[in-house]
């Protein structure tokens, strides 16, 4: 809603420098529109600063269509607008000084949407490299036969999530929504997020849209590929609020894909993860990547639905990391294209001085062996290389 009043706002303002060019063009019964310049200006000036005026207005309007229809090089137009509806306002000073007012405004939304293009074009390229890192396995069909190695209650896990007779996944794209906070006591903030991860070599990309009060949002991004892990915050796509690497990066990525193989079953089976058992209603769970190991306990129930999952990974603390038990627990489930997973899920630290529940999240939309599709107005396609390495 506030992208279509900003943009209906920029058409008003781009239409009002019609004036201008009608008054300087001396359009009938326009000449009272527009008073004189700081500056004498000949009769034939007059002509060149009423096509500056249409250029102008035409300019703002062109940039706005082009940034309702997601067009990355909208801001582009906009700056060249903006650069002369201002060289033209302080020529006429006197009568248009309060059209400044309306290109600040514009200026910052500007600069606002800018950056907001730079932080989805981020993502996008880590998506384009997390794909183009896939080793372009073939699909096999999982078959009862190729899971019988597992543990018992892995097997009716794969089983139960309907994956026996289907092609394995090596892709899939999730959206989900929720609720997150930053401390035990902090408020609860809304969350809509999305993510897309590969499984041939394990990665994925997952950004957040966190809404902390009516004024202001709090973007992030995730990201684990090549064993590798790194998260960027920022405030309103602009401000940098945290840009974290390094080893309890990487190793609280790791988990945090171990765990998430929840919602793709069928990368249980695949040759970094390897499988223990531990009673008839759990089973641990190791992963090896980029000479790292980690595992998590996953638990069931009877029947073969997951339940939950429990491991240690690193935490940030009192401003220092920590390795403490990071658990999840499973209260709901769907099915998404015929595949059943636990959908809902509330994640918790349990530490020594007591449990903090941190986040509830719900997948609302998932695809399998897709390329990555955006919630982001500013899109771009994957390009025909990359397209043709997902399907």
């Amino acid at each position: 809603m506030l992208r279509i009043v900003f943009s209906i706002f920029v058409i008003i303002h781009g239409l009002i420098h019609l004036i201008g060019f009608v008054r300087e063009v001396n359009i009938p019964m326009t000449k009272k529109l527009l008073v004189k310049a700081m500056i004498p200006i000949s009769a034939l000036d007059s002509k060149v600063l009423g096509v500056l005026w249409l250029i102008g207005g035409l300019a703002m309007i062109v940039s706005t269509i082009s940034f309702l229809i997601g067009k990355h090089w909208w801001w582009i137009i906009a700056t060249i607008a903006l650069v002369l509806s201002q060289s033209l306002i302080i020529l006429y000073w006197s009568d248009a000084k309060y059209g400044s007012l309306v290109n600040l405004i514009i200026l910052i939304a500007v600069l606002l949407l800018y950056h907001e293009h730079r932080f989805y074009s981020e993502i996008r390229k880590d998506i384009n490299e997390l794909i183009a890192s896939q080793s372009k396995t073939s699909q096999s069909i999982i078959t009862h036969e190729s899971i019988k190695d597992l543990p018992l209650i892995v097997q009716k896990w794969l089983v139960k999530s309907n994956v026996i007779g289907k092609k394995s996944v090596y892709s899939l794209h999730l959206k989900q929504k929720g609720m997150m906070r930053t401390s035990a006591e902090g408020n609860w903030m809304q969350m809509t997020s999305e993510q897309f991860i590969t499984a041939d070599n394990p990665g994925f990309v997952w950004n957040a849209d966190i809404k902390a009060n009516p004024f202001m949002t709090i973007n992030g991004r995730d990201k684990f590929t090549e064993g590798r892990g790194s998260m960027i915050i920022k405030a309103l796509h602009t401000i940098p609020m945290a840009s974290s690497t390094g080893k309890e990066i990487d190793q609280g990525a790791m988990m945090r894909y171990l765990a998430e193989i929840i919602w793709n079953p069928s990368a249980a089976l695949k040759d970094y993860i390897r499988w223990e058992y531990v009673s008839d209603t759990s089973a641990r769970a190791f992963m090896n990547c980029n000479n790292a190991t980690i595992s998590g306990h996953f638990c069931f129930d009877k029947d073969g639905d997951i339940k939950g999952f429990e491991g240690k990974r690193y935490g940030e603390f009192d401003d220092h990391y920590s390795l403490e038990t990071w658990s999840i627990a499973v209260t709901g489930y769907q099915e998404f294209e015929g595949i059943r997973i636990g959908n809902k899920s509330e994640v918790t630290w349990k530490l020594k001085k007591g449990n903090f529940t941190w986040l509830q999240i719900e997948v609302t939309d998932i695809k399998y062996n897709c390329e990555p599709y955006f919630i982001m107005t500013a899109s771009e396609p994957v390009s025909e290389e990359l397209r043709a390495q997902l399907m």
